[in-house]
């Protein structure tokens, strides 16, 4: 879920802090200047046809200076799969392959997930597979930590990783509240004119609800939780969960957001353009 709800939400509570909620006269409608937003194009080139097409057939790689060389040995070296999550019982204790990168999944993808997004470098939907989303989140640490930028996680980037998230357990115990159970879940419709007809898009199920709260894939909680019924949960019920970003305080502050069309990405910035938040 690169640009969920939820990620939708974030952006437009970035946007109000750097304004301060400021309203601009009616003569002045508000420009990307006028928010503090930065856009950076790029594929002025491509249609909007194009552009969905490249965007579902993955031929707009991002980051084109990823090693890919060292991304494919990774992979090869690497002996996990994702079905190994399923009898983790112990995520901490599970070893971490390094390098990691490449065409892979399992208990170390898992674990550098967690770790990019309590860092504030989102991977996306967190579900144990590295992929396009994940490997710009390595990309763009390793940027903003001044190491060098290959997308894949080796020893030094990995303990740099731990000293920004906290070292967190990985996988932890969560017991459902009240809100959390509730909600009145709506199915919607494939076609996208019923959907524009609808006043709002809400959860269809308590797992999806569930999948964007804990930033995780439904796939992986059903992983975590083998014979639950995440739709069938109810307050106090027990959940094992991706123990994803707290909300500890913002490292610096916010200065501007740069929204990349060509990069795909959205990013908070310092006064130094130093990369805060991806």
């Amino acid at each position: 879920m690169p640009f969920s709800r939820l990620a939708g939400a974030a952006l437009a509570t970035l946007v109000l802090i750097l304004t301060g909620c400021r309203i601009e006269p009616a003569e002045r409608p508000p420009t990307a200047d006028t928010l503090g937003v930065e856009t950076v194009s790029g594929y002025e080139r491509f249609s909007r046809d194009e552009l969905e097409r490249g965007r579902y057939e993955g031929r707009f790689r991002t980051v084109a200076r990823v090693d890919t060389a060292a991304a494919n040995a990774a992979a090869r070296a690497n002996p996990e799969r994702l079905e190994d999550i399923d009898s983790l019982i112990d995520p901490d204790s599970a070893r971490m392959m390094l390098p990691l990168g490449g065409n892979v999944a399992g208990p170390s993808v898992l674990r550098a997930q967690v770790l990019l997004d309590r860092a504030g470098f989102s991977p996306g939907q967190i579900d144990g597979r590295w992929g396009d989303n994940t490997e710009k989140a390595v990309y763009w640490f390793q940027v903003a930590e001044d190491l060098d930028a290959t997308g894949v996680i080796d020893s030094t980037t990995y303990r740099r990783l731990e000293q920004r998230a906290g070292q967190p357990s990985f996988v932890i115990e969560y017991r459902l509240t009240e809100d959390d159970a509730d909600g009145a879940f709506t199915r919607i419709p494939r076609d996208i004119y019923a959907k524009a007809e609808m006043d709002s898009l809400g959860y269809e199920s308590l797992g999806e609800k569930l999948g964007e709260m804990f930033h995780a894939a439904p796939e992986l909680l059903r992983r975590l939780n083998p014979g639950v019924n995440l739709n069938r949960l109810a307050a106090t019920d027990p959940i094992r969960i991706p123990n994803v970003r707290d909300e500890r305080p913002t490292r610096s502050t916010i200065a501007r957001l740069v929204v990349s069309g060509q990069g795909e990405y959205l990013h908070a910035v310092d006064a130094q353009d130093q990369v805060l938040y991806h």
